[in-house]
């Protein structure tokens, strides 16, 4: 199965950067697609034979289908979303952070990811805000200093990511 990069795909949606995304999402699309196919046609036979949707868990055991079968059904979901996803992709990068900008009238809005950074953060900035959860940057600012907004973030992810 090739869909081992299904994290990164959200992370590239939670940014921004549709093209990766769908990149990656498509792999996993075509690794999955013959599986999958198989997968919902037997679950739909299953499901027409029982007379109640609580036992369908239980038939479903009963004739074969695996924890594993509904992943991939899941993964499979997740990933022709991901990969119908499509906008304007104005992602941009520094040494640290991969991020988009949302210019709202009175803010301005950072989505970012920042690769080996671990644990949680809440930081004050400058007429605004910022959290860190892992890889997730959430940061909204009053004011509109691209620049110096993303220098203070920068400065602040440092001390969260690994060695």
């Amino acid at each position: 199965m090739d869909c081992n990069n299904i994290y990164k795909i959200l992370i590239d949606l939670w940014v921004g950067d549709s093209k990766e995304a769908e990149d990656m999402a498509k792999e996993c699309l075509s690794s999955l697609r013959g599986d999958v196919d198989k997968i919902r046609k037997n679950i739909k036979e299953i499901k027409q034979q029982v007379q109640a949707d609580f036992l369908l868990p239980k038939a479903l055991r009963d004739k074969g289908v695996s924890t594993e079968d509904i992943l991939k059904i899941s993964m499979y979901e997740l990933a022709r979303r991901a990969a119908i996803f499509s906008g304007p992709s104005k992602v941009k990068k520094n040494e640290i952070l991969k991020y988009s900008l949302i210019n709202m009238e009175e803010k301005l809005i950072l989505k970012g990811t920042c690769e080996r950074c671990k644990g949680y953060r809440y930081a004050e900035l400058t007429n605004g805000f910022l959290v860190v959860m892992d890889d997730l940057i959430y940061a909204e600012s009053r004011s509109k200093d691209e620049d110096r907004i993303v220098g203070e973030i920068t400065k602040i992810l440092y001390s969260l990511r690994e060695k």
